[in-house]
């Protein structure tokens, strides 16, 4: 949780906050109770003050920033609740890129492709118009997991019969 630099002084080591996401997303429904979504999450970006040292080798806690998205596919099992409400859960990939910050320059990347799953529930207004609340974790390698909250509209477009 800290790191201990001197009597009574510790640094930070986490990173820790909260920010905007934004999802976009697109799916095709296989069967009933099953689909397939793809699409692109900004999960956003978390700003912090953690360990640094300065050029004169003294402790500091140094400004951070860590911007992360990424592309991501996901197999969706629906259940439906009743006519116009259904719940599912979600299981997935998600590629992706994070950038962090320190001290106002680029300090480092890293990237890569980790599990994503989640729950939610439709309400399937007009048939076509879908009102979706949903919740998903990003256990992104290197970083604790990263939860979204996200609430949407979608339309569905119907082929074949």
């Amino acid at each position: 949780p800290g790191l201990l630099i001197g009597p009574g002084q510790t640094l930070s080591r986490d990173i820790d906050g909260a920010d905007l996401a934004a999802r976009v997303f697109a799916g095709v429904r296989l069967h009933r109770y099953l689909a397939i979504e793809a699409g692109w999450v900004d999960i956003g970006e978390i700003e912090a003050l953690v360990p640094g040292i300065t050029p004169d080798a003294q402790m500091e806690q140094v400004p951070t920033t860590v911007e992360t998205s990424g592309w991501e596919v996901d197999l969706v099992g629906t259940w439906p609740v009743n006519r116009d409400f259904e719940v599912f859960g979600k299981l997935g990939l998600i590629n992706w890129d994070s950038d962090l910050t320190a001290g106002g320059a680029g300090a480092a990347g890293s990237d890569g492709s980790d599990i994503a799953y989640g729950i939610g529930a439709d309400y399937i207004g007009t048939g076509r118009l879908r009102f979706r609340i949903e919740g998903m974790v990003y256990d992104l390698d290197g970083f604790d997991e990263s939860v979204t909250v996200t609430a949407s509209v979608s339309y569905a477009l119907r082929f074949g019969r």
